[in-house]
C-alpha cells in the first residue's frame, strides 16, 4: 500500500484494490510513517468556489479539478465564504436556515 501511494494512487484508489475502507488504508500508511498528501490545495479551493457561485454542480467541479466529488463537496459545504455580491444571501455574522418554529408551521399545513 505504501508503494501505490507514493506511486500518486489516492487513498480511494488504493482502498478499492485492496478491499479496505479509506480509513483503514489512511491508518495503515499513518503507522507506516508515510506523511500523507494534502487533498486539495488552497488554489484548488479557490477555484471550487469559483465554479459553485458560477452554477457548477460538485460532479463538473471535481472534474475540473481532477478530485473526487465527495471532497469537492465537503469543500464547498463546510468553508463556503458569503458572495457578497449574491443578492439574498446570506450576511455575515446572521444565522442561516429556517426560521424558528418553521418545522411546525409546515407540518400544520
Amino acid at each position: 500500500m505504501t508503494a501505490d501511494y507514493r506511486s500518486g494512487l489516492s487513498v480511494y484508489a488504493i482502498a478499492e484494490k485492496h478491499g479496505l475502507h479509506r480509513y483503514t488504508v489512511t491508518e495503515h500508511l499513518k503507522s507506516a510513517g508515510v506523511v500523507m498528501r494534502r487533498t486539495i490545495t488552497e488554489a484548488e479551493r479557490r477555484r471550487a468556489h469559483e465554479l459553485y457561485r458560477s452554477g457548477a454542480n460538485f460532479t463538473d467541479i471535481a472534474r475540473a479539478l481532477g478530485r473526487d466529488p465527495a471532497t469537492v463537496k465537503k469543500v464547498i459545504r463546510t468553508a463556503t465564504p458569503p458572495d457578497p455580491a449574491s443578492p439574498g444571501g446570506p450576511t455575515p455574522g446572521t444565522k442561516t436556515g429556517p426560521a424558528p418554529g418553521a418545522r411546525n408551521r409546515a407540518r400544520a399545513s
